[in-house]
């Protein structure tokens, strides 16, 4: 698949929509990145799933602080909730309605990185 940053799709709003629709074409997975629950209704049809950052307090990027989001029901795009995930958290991400996580410093930043993600996705799948 193909993910379009923040700033390519802001600056390329013209032509994004043709992009868009020649990847799916091709069978690819278009996914994008949305720092504002606003974005997603205005954009994220356009896509087959987003992440929404920062969900909680960044645990990778100092003073990147969480914006407390909370989603709808049946977004017409999957949201993956990003920013501040770790398996204490995965309980709180699911009652905010996200589709699912992705995870940074909660996997990088821990003493044994490989273990602590198959850890979470153990947890995230069978919660």
């Amino acid at each position: 698949g193909i993910h379009f940053t923040e700033k390519y799709r802001k600056a390329n709003k013209e032509k994004i929509c043709k992009q868009i629709k020649s990847f799916k074409r091709q069978g690819k997975t278009v996914s994008t990145s949305f720092h504002e629950k606003k974005e997603i209704k205005e954009e994220g049809y356009l896509f087959d799933y987003c992440f929404l950052s920062p969900v909680f307090n960044s645990i990778s990027k100092k003073n990147y602080l969480g914006k407390n989001f909370f989603l709808e029901k049946n977004e017409k795009v999957k949201v993956l909730a990003l920013g501040g995930v770790n398996s204490e958290r995965l309980e709180e991400v699911k009652k905010r309605n996200f589709d699912g996580i992705a995870l940074l410093g909660a996997v990088w930043n821990s003493k044994n990185p490989i273990e602590n993600w198959k850890e979470i996705q153990k947890m995230w799948y069978n919660r």
